[in-house]
């Protein structure tokens, strides 16, 4: 489930931003959004 969004959103990034620097940017924004998600214990497993 997860992988699966993470597939369609690392898709979206890819056709959305096309210079590194953005992607890298969006990249980073979404990881540590993650790290959030996993400290805060709201992730659907």
């Amino acid at each position: 489930m997860l992988n699966k969004s993470i597939d369609q959103f690392t898709k979206f990034v890819a056709e959305t931003f096309d210079t590194s620097t953005q992607r890298e940017q969006v990249l980073k924004m979404f990881a540590e959004y993650l790290m959030m998600q996993l400290v805060t214990g709201e992730v659907d497993r």
